[in-house]
């Protein structure tokens, strides 16, 4: 739901939505890294990087209050996910 909202948000800014994709690849590979290095390990894995005073300072308003429902809704508690039979897949 978040990235298909904030993909569609960049259509009228080729050079943003270009940079905004290069960004999300970077983050989607230091998360499959980071998958792969604690899947060895016993201590609790903690996923994601800080963002930087430089990159904070180049959002839009609205993207930090984007970033702000993101980390609320990432950091709900006792989030659970239920699979109804309806959405199992069937070949």
């Amino acid at each position: 739901r978040y990235v298909k909202g904030s993909s569609g948000a960049q259509g009228g800014r080729p050079a943003e939505a270009q940079r905004f994709l290069r960004e999300w690849e970077n983050y989607a590979a230091l998360i499959q890294q980071q998958i792969e290095d604690k899947q060895n390990l016993r201590e609790k894995a903690v996923y994601g990087a800080q963002l930087t005073e430089e990159k904070l300072n180049d959002f839009r308003d609205e993207q930090i209050g984007q970033l702000k429902e993101l980390m609320h809704e990432a950091t709900k508690p006792n989030k659970k996910i239920t699979i109804s039979k309806d959405s199992e897949y069937k070949t």
